[in-house]
């Protein structure tokens, strides 16, 4: 993405620097979620994680709100496609896949009760 905007004029293709904020910010989310519902696994770590997820949390939302929402930042038509884009593909990409390993036998599900899907 660097060399593009580089040697072009697509400066708006950093906007999408916002997406791994935002991702980020989910991140905390979960943290809070479970550091409050997992108590017995987390044990006396679950204090930490959840002020930790609180913090992530709202550091990274301010920081996509000033992101997406400035107008110094130059967002603008074409970069919130290109989020929006990436957002649907990403909410589609996994039921579609589901649907089609489940056809081959195959259940997508299990990489999240194994090992982390990294």
């Amino acid at each position: 993405m660097i060399i593009i905007t580089s040697y072009t004029n697509w400066l708006y293709l950093y906007s999408t620097t916002a997406l791994g904020m935002v991702f980020f910010a989910f991140v905390g989310i979960t943290a809070i979620i479970y550091g409050i519902k997992r108590k017995s696994e987390a044990g006396s770590h679950s204090v930490p994680l959840v002020i930790s997820g609180i913090i992530v949390a709202i550091g990274f939302a301010y920081l996509s709100y000033q992101f997406l929402f400035l107008p110094y930042y130059g967002i603008n038509a074409i970069s919130w496609g290109l989020m929006l884009f990436f957002w649907i593909m990403g909410a589609l990409l996994y039921p579609i896949s589901k649907w089609y390993y489940g056809k081959k036998g195959l259940d997508v599900s299990m990489i999240f009760k194994e090992i982390p899907p990294e």
